[in-house]
Parts: C-alpha cells; sequence; structure tokens
C-alpha cells in the first residue's frame, strides 16, 4: 500500500493527466460563456488643436483649441446560432469526460506497473536468498570432499566436481544479487524516487495472493472491459466530441441573430459656422436594435472543414 500511494503521488504521468483534466474543465467554461453577453465600456480623452489661415480674408481665419471626452458602453449578446454554442459545448464535455478516463487510465497503468516491479523486486529476493542457500551448501560438500580426500576415502575428480558446483553457486549469487539491485531500482524509480533509494520489502511469504475474480472466464473479463475499459470510454467520448465539432463548424455557416446595445456621451463643443466661437455641449446617443448575419459564400472552405 505504500509503495502505491508513493507511486500515485509522484508519477508524472498521473500528474500530467490530471493537468489534463483541469485544462478540459476550463475548455468547457469557456464553451458555456458563448451563452452570455459580451459588454465593453469605453473611454476616450481628446485635446484638439486647429488654425486656418485664409490669404487675403483675415476675418475668416479660425483657430480651435478644444478638449473632449466621450464614454461609450457596448452590449452584444448572441440570441441564436442554429446549434453552433450548443455542438461546441457538447465536444467540450465529451472532451473533458475523455481526459477524466485517461487519467484513471494513467493510474491504472501506473498501479500495474508498481505491482509488477513489486512482486519482481520480491521474487529477486527470494531467489537471492535460495542462492545463498545452495552456496553454502555447496561450500560444505566442497569442504566435505577435500576432507573425505585427506583421509583417502574420495578421489581428485570428486573434490574438483565440488569445487566446480561451488563456483557455480557463487556466480549463481553474484547474478541473483545483481538482478535484485536492477529490481529495487525500477522499484524505486516507479515510486518517482532515486534509482539508488534504499527499499525495504517484506518477505514474498506474506505478500497478498490473487483473489477469485481472477479465475472468472476470460470472455466475461472480455465483456466487462468493453464496458468499463477508461481507454475505451476515452475512445467513445472522444468519438462523441468529434462529431460535435462537424456540427459546430456546420453552424458556423448559418445565419446568427445577436442583440446589440450601445450608450454613449460626448463632450465636443460646437460652433454655429466657421470662425464663430465654440459653446460648450454634450450629446448623447443610445442605440438598442437586432443584427442578422448571414454567411453568403466562403470559397468552400466550410465544406473541407466539415
Amino acid at each position: 500500500q505504500e509503495a502505491l500511494d508513493r507511486a500515485l503521488c509522484h508519477n508524472p504521468k498521473t500528474r500530467q493527466a490530471w493537468m489534463r483534466i483541469r485544462v478540459d474543465a476550463a475548455n468547457v467554461g469557456v464553451a458555456r460563456s458563448a451563452y452570455l453577453p459580451t459588454m465593453t465600456a469605453t473611454w476616450q480623452g481628446m485635446r484638439s488643436q486647429s488654425s486656418t489661415t485664409v490669404s487675403q480674408q483675415p476675418q475668416l481665419d479660425s483657430k480651435l483649441h478644444a478638449n473632449s471626452q466621450t464614454q461609450s458602453l457596448s452590449l452584444n449578446w448572441l440570441l441564436y446560432d442554429f446549434g453552433g454554442r450548443s455542438a461546441s459545448l457538447s465536444a467540450a464535455k465529451a472532451l473533458f469526460i475523455a481526459s477524466q478516463a485517461n487519467h484513471e487510465s494513467a493510474l491504472q497503468a501506473s498501479i500495474i506497473e508498481l505491482m509488477q516491479s513489486y512482486y519482481a523486486t520480491q521474487y529477486a529476493e527470494g531467489a537471492l536468498a535460495i542462492a545463498r542457500e545452495a552456496e553454502d551448501l555447496a561450500g560444505n560438500s566442497q569442504r566435505v570432499s577435500e576432507k573425505r580426500m585427506q583421509r583417502g576415502v574420495a578421489s581428485i575428480s570428486d573434490v574438483l566436481q565440488a569445487q566446480a558446483a561451488e563456483m557455480q553457486a557463487r556466480v549463481t549469487r553474484v547474478n541473483a544479487e545483481r538482478e535484485l539491485q536492477v529490481a529495487l531500482g525500477k522499484l524505486a524509480v516507479c515510486m518517482g524516487l532515486p534509482p539508488n533509494t534504499p527499499v525495504n520489502l517484506p518477505s514474498i511469504d506474506t505478500g497478498s495472493m490473487p483473489s477469485k475474480d481472477i479465475q472468472r472466464a476470460v470472455s466475461d473479463m472480455m465483456d466487462e472491459a468493453a464496458r468499463r475499459h477508461p481507454d475505451v470510454r476515452a475512445a467513445q467520448s472522444r468519438w462523441r466530441a468529434a462529431e460535435a465539432k462537424v456540427e459546430q463548424v456546420r453552424a458556423q455557416g448559418k445565419p446568427t441573430l445577436s442583440l446589440l446595445a450601445k450608450a454613449s456621451r460626448n463632450t465636443q463643443p460646437v460652433r454655429a459656422y466657421l470662425g464663430q466661437p465654440e459653446f460648450e455641449a454634450a450629446s448623447r446617443d443610445n442605440q438598442i436594435g437586432l443584427q442578422i448575419t448571414v454567411p453568403l459564400f466562403e470559397g468552400f472552405g466550410r465544406t473541407y472543414q466539415v
């Protein structure tokens, strides 16, 4: 359990899958925002200077020094677009579900990799223990053979065979130690640790045994995998997202209906006619209406996009 906790908390693949969920969740929010109006506020301050000089007609000369401010507030609300926003939202939701399934798949892959490394390390520890016992037995046999030869009971060939068996057992033990170090390094990496981190595992006799569910028929397991496996669910969600994307692109080529509103205020000074003094003034402009946009021709580009 501790190894699984470490692997799930520190494995970069699981963190990457979780970040993908957050990104797709944000994309769902972006798609939902298309149903809300947009509002823009604008302020403009200007200082104007201009002069006009008329040759031989000084009475027509004029100079202008003016300060003006303009404030406006605009609202745009898309009312209907033949399903474009709905399709975009459906695609974003489907991709969000797919990212959740991908995250579950990454978790399962990390768990499987960790379990394989864990039990491989336990197996390597058991193999090393057996190799050490075999080396001890071979050493004892070699020493017994030497004593028997000294007493004239055994021949030199028996001693040589015992020495060869001891050397072989030593080589087996060294290989078992190497395999254990490799397995320990892989297990540490699975837990997000440096490969030279010391790791202590319980004996292989204390490991959990497979449950009886493993004994189920392969066909039943395949049926369940088709229904519940995250990779299958992710593929189905990506398929639905692709279908929704097609509908979104089609809808973008259809008319749209929008509500427009604007309120503005202007303090530009006015004059009766050229050459007359200016008078302070304030003008207001309020607008509200509907806008219908009809795409007429796009060079068949949207057809190819679909």
